[in-house]
């Protein structure tokens, strides 16, 4: 009995499989379009398998979602609580912030009313509105902001001819002005002082462009020195070995000078002579320190007279009880 249902299972498998061939060869003989089709189907079953499991866990992230969302109702009131707080502060701050507003903008006021004041050249002008100013408004009350006004850039100005020195806070400089290591005067009205300036008992020289001059200064033949300082030199001026004398009035002297009961030469350069000094047929004779000699001299190996105008001597002298003669 046994084999007889083998036989029977062998046989049935034996003619499913040319059944089977013959369908698979149909397929191949099929369109294209309805591989395709056949096959979406077979998909479609695969999905259809899978979409509870799909279908579970969209569900249980639906359901998490749905928790979640309210816990956030439960927790929304205690936030809306501390947003209406914290937006009640600030109202109460901006109410302070109104309050005060006023008085600080009368502060201001003033404190801008004191900086125009302040400011140079706004003294006696009346005005509702001081130059430079512009209105502002804020919640409806008026402020008014000063804009500082650009300084004057200082320097020399000419007007009519003249020059005036202007200083950064725009007045006119007078009096002396140092630029580097030169002098100018200006003088009571602002213009630039040029020639001879007096102030007490000295003398300055301001040259043409108005610096102080200093050192030797020549006015037609006259001669002048001005110190370091720019006062003008009188008396004894050394420079090097070589002596000068200045007179008085500043002019450099020449020619013969007495100082006390001593007689000096000066030379045409204003330097003072030393050693013998002939004049015409005359001669003199001036000591190392300028002075002109009266007496006997001995030079060397030979002795000369100079009378009391300080002539030397020549031919018979008498002295007392005594007589000697001089070579010419």
């Amino acid at each position: 009995m046994l084999k007889k249902t083998v036989v029977a299972v062998l046989t049935l498998g034996y003619v499913l499989s040319p059944m089977q061939a013959l369908a698979e060869t149909e397929n191949e003989q099929l369109p294209l379009e309805q591989k395709i089709s056949t096959e979406k189907q077979e998909q479609s079953k695969q999905g259809n398998q899978l979409l509870p499991e799909q279908k579970k866990q969209e569900q249980e992230i639906s359901t998490e979602k749905q928790e979640q969302s309210k816990q956030g109702n439960q927790l929304l009131p205690e936030q809306k609580k501390q947003e209406q707080e914290i937006s009640t502060e600030k109202q109460e701050q901006s109410k302070q912030q109104d309050q005060l507003l006023p008085e600080q903008k009368q502060q201001e006021q003033k404190t801008i009313q004191q900086d125009i004041t302040k400011q140079p050249g706004t003294a006696g002008v009346k005005s509702e509105q001081p130059l430079g100013t512009s209105e502002i408004e804020t919640n409806q009350t008026t402020v008014k902001t000063v804009q500082a006004a650009p300084k004057t850039q200082g320097g020399w100005v000419n007007r009519d001819n003249k020059w005036y020195y202007i200083q950064p806070d725009g007045k006119q400089k007078t009096g002396w002005l140092q630029e580097g290591t030169t002098w100018y005067y200006l003088q009571q009205d602002g213009a630039m002082k040029t020639g001879w300036l007096q102030e007490g008992t000295t003398w300055y020289y301001l040259q043409s462009n108005g610096a102080m001059k200093t050192g030797w200064l020549q006015e037609g033949t006259t001669w002048y020195y001005l110190q370091s300082s720019g006062a003008m030199k009188t008396g004894w001026l050394q420079e090097g070995t070589t002596w000068y004398y200045l007179q008085s009035s500043g002019a450099m002297k020449t020619g013969w000078l007495q100082e006390g009961t001593a007689w000096y030469y000066l030379q045409s350069s204003g330097a003072m002579k030393t050693g013998w000094l002939q004049e015409g047929t005359t001669w003199y004779y001036l000591e190392s320190n300028g002075a002109m000699k009266i007496g006997w001299l001995q030079l060397e190996d030979k002795k000369y007279y100079f009378e009391s105008n300080g002539v030397m001597k020549t031919g018979w002298l008498q002295l007392g009880d005594k007589k000697y003669y001089l070579e010419s």
